[in-house]
């Protein structure tokens, strides 16, 4: 459960990073990474509360950071 709880910690974020980097947009990073967990949690892999309340915490760290993230890169252009 351990793993778990920190894997959930930090992919979340990371997929919502990589998919906002790819896309340019943080709704689109945020979907993809939504629907993943979804289906993480339909097939089982993420079969604890605790386990899907720090997925949710990552993913709401993730989508502040994106933000942030794609402020910069539009003030530098």
């Amino acid at each position: 459960m351990v793993v778990k709880i920190i894997s959930g910690i930090i992919v979340p974020f990371l997929l919502i990073i990589f998919f906002t980097r790819v896309t340019y947009s943080v709704v689109v990073g945020t979907l993809l990474t939504v629907v993943l967990l979804v289906l993480s949690v339909y097939k089982g892999y993420a079969d604890y509360p605790v386990v899907i309340a720090v997925e949710i915490a990552s993913v709401i760290i993730g989508v502040i950071y994106a933000r942030k993230m794609l402020d910069g890169l539009r003030e530098k252009a």
